[in-house]
């Protein structure tokens, strides 16, 4: 006796073949969709050599320095209150080069300022040697001074415990800068006896710009 199925097992017979020929065209398309789903970009670290530049609206000041310097030594900045740091990341900031803005009044000269600010109780023989930028040409530089020592085996910079020892001359770069066209501040820069570069092998201090 012949079997015929009811219309019922034909329904589903043909719901099942529908379902199958959805699936086989819309594969591809599911497919194609998670292909092109963007994944997250990984952080890249910056090339030997590269320079970036540093911007501070608060301190009014911009310089670029170069955050890989060899493949294993690499420095950064950091920026806390008046005072910017950079800094080899093995070292804490506060180990660092940095450079500190002071404020100025506006009828006082950049001498008459350190002297107030920097040299006020000293009274040993300090002077203030100032002289023209050779970076930015409206600029100037100043060094604090102190008598030489008259002890051979003593550190040439032994007096400048008598002028404020903390921005005195000493054996590494320690100067103030201002520059005529912000008659309102200052900057001090403590660099040190060693180099961290900026663009084309030039220390980060000679590449700043004020504003």
């Amino acid at each position: 006796m012949r079997y015929y199925p009811n219309m019922k097992t034909i329904l589903s017979i043909v719901v099942v073949l529908v379902l199958l020929a959805g699936a086989y065209v819309l594969w591809p398309m599911l497919r194609a969709s998670q292909t092109e789903t963007p994944s997250p970009t990984p952080a890249v670290s910056p090339r030997v050599g590269e320079s970036r530049t540093y911007t501070s609206t608060a301190l009014g000041i911009s310089f670029q320095y170069i955050s890989r310097q060899t493949q294993d030594v690499t420095f950064a900045v950091q920026e806390n209150g008046d005072r910017i740091s950079v800094y080899n990341t093995q070292m804490t900031p506060e180990d660092g080069q940095f450079v500190k803005k002071f404020t100025k009044r506006t009828d006082e000269t950049f001498k008459e300022s350190i002297q107030r600010q920097i040299l006020a109780g000293y009274t040993g023989d300090c002077t203030i040697e100032l002289s023209r930028s050779n970076i930015i040409s409206t600029a100037w530089i100043a060094e604090i001074g102190y008598p030489k020592t008259t002890n051979p085996e003593q550190p040439f910079w032994e007096n400048a415990k008598y002028c404020n020892e903390e921005y005195a001359k000493s054996n590494g770069i320690r100067y103030f800068l201002y520059e005529d066209a912000y008659p309102d501040r200052f900057y001090y820069f403590d660099i040190g006896q060693y180099s961290i570069f900026g663009h084309d092998e030039i220390p980060w201090q000679y590449t700043i710009e004020l504003f």
